[in-house]
């Protein structure tokens, strides 16, 4: 009999850790979906760097993430160097063309193989002139094309991009200039072309009246 209710307990036992786990396992497929990520482009010493952070990771997940530029796919767990607070921290250094990443979210609590969302980020070609000094010290009236961030200099030295853009500055200069003269003076270009209009107007309309009365 002992042994008879010692077998209950272990299969009554046995069915509630493995229902905890479905819900837990059910509950983290739910926190993934709320992943969230920022990435963003940071220059240091004329190299370019990506920051990437995801955001929502729980304590029993783990993840995946492939680079399209090594071509390989690192695991990180909860409590390794990389996080902190739940926050997954992913560093791409000296990046030169278009990166990728996949990332997948697992967790301890569900199959192993069980992928609770994927994540693809996709961050283009950066243009590290963007950051020069040249695009900061033209970027309070104006954003020359060639001080865009993912505008491909790949093939430009500096001294070419520095040219192209005060080329741009003394264009830009010239296009506003002429606009601010406009916007200024316009008044006193409109109102004589208004009255000559006008007396144009009132003289043919008292052509015709005298031309029918000529013919009455």
């Amino acid at each position: 009999m002992k042994k008879f209710l010692s077998l209950v307990t272990i299969i009554i036992l046995l069915t509630i850790n493995v229902n905890v786990l479905k819900a837990d396992c059910e509950q983290d497929k739910e926190d993934a979906k709320y992943i969230s990520y920022f990435t963003n482009p940071i220059i240091q010493d004329d190299k370019i760097n990506i920051y990437t952070d995801l955001y929502g990771i729980k304590e029993n997940m783990y993840v995946t993430v492939y680079d399209s530029i090594s071509k390989e796919t690192k695991t990180y767990n909860y409590g390794d160097e990389n996080f902190e607070y739940g926050a997954l921290y992913i560093r791409s250094w000296d990046v030169n063309e278009k990166i990728e990443y996949v990332i997948k979210v697992y967790s301890n609590l569900c199959e192993k193989d069980e992928v609770l969302n994927t994540i693809e980020i996709s961050h283009d070609k950066v243009n590290k002139y963007a950051y020069s000094d040249i695009c900061k010290e033209n970027d309070n009236v104006y954003k020359s094309e060639w001080c865009e961030p993912y505008k491909d200099t790949s093939n430009m030295s500096e001294k070419e991009i520095e040219k192209k853009i005060k080329q741009d500055a003394k264009s830009f200069d010239f296009k506003y200039n002429v606009k601010i003269i406009v916007k200024k003076y316009y008044l006193f270009v409109l109102i004589p072309v208004l009255l000559i209009s006008i007396f144009y107007i009132v003289r043919i309309i008292l052509i015709k009246r005298n031309k029918k009365k000529q013919v009455m």
